[in-house]
């Protein structure tokens, strides 16, 4: 099936004088839109039609983007043991840490599949309750170089949420920003805060 046609073409699509870039890797899909958030965190821009072509946010045939921080399993894993996070079972409560003992193997570990699939939420939620605002976890169709998006927003609800998100202050979103940016950037880690749309949508 034909992609049907964009506002903007889908190999160049520029915002505020940003580049999408394709997302390489095995059954790669997501496409990053590169903008104001390759500057500091403190200089985001707040008014997400700044952020993005405005046809994005009302054209019905544009993609659907996440504007987030992309991550790997491996990440939200190792972000999960450093922090000693943990899942809850019941009554049983399974430390991340436990996968980074000496000794551990996959094979012998039961509850490692179960770590692996909860984490994403199990970061999201740690997240949450250090920066105070909502993220909604996002998984590309195929999966590539990332596994998923810790997105704020969506192009077709972002002006709703922006201003639900400034309710607090323009201060204290910048500084829960800060709080995630930091936290997805630990241990030399490269990730920044853009829009990903999944190409394979119109597959």
């Amino acid at each position: 099936m034909s992609e049907p046609a964009l506002p903007i073409s889908n190999h160049q699509i520029h915002s505020s004088g940003g580049v999408a870039n394709q997302v390489s890797g095995v059954g790669g899909s997501w496409s990053r839109v590169s903008h104001h958030a390759t500057r500091p965190v403190n200089k985001l821009s707040l008014d997400p039609c700044e952020q993005l072509h405005p046809s994005f946010y009302t054209n019905p045939k544009a993609p659907l983007m996440f504007y987030g921080w992309a991550w790997t399993n491996d990440y939200l894993i190792n972000y999960a043991i450093r922090h000693d996070l943990s899942y809850h079972l019941g009554d049983l409560e399974i430390h991340y840490i436990a996968l980074a003992e000496p000794g551990f193997s996959k094979e012998n570990f039961r509850y490692y599949k179960l770590l692996l699939y909860e984490v994403p939420e199990v970061v999201k939620t740690h997240l949450e309750a250090r920066c105070g605002i909502q993220l909604n976890v996002e998984f590309p169709v195929e999966r590539g170089e990332y596994d998923g998006v810790f997105a704020l927003y969506s192009n077709r609800n972002a002006l709703f949420h922006v201003e639900v998100l400034l309710k607090p202050g323009v201060a204290k979103f910048k500084k829960a920003l800060g709080i995630i940016h930091t936290a997805m950037n630990e241990k030399g880690n490269k990730c920044d805060l853009l829009w990903w749309h999944c190409r394979d949508q119109y597959a």
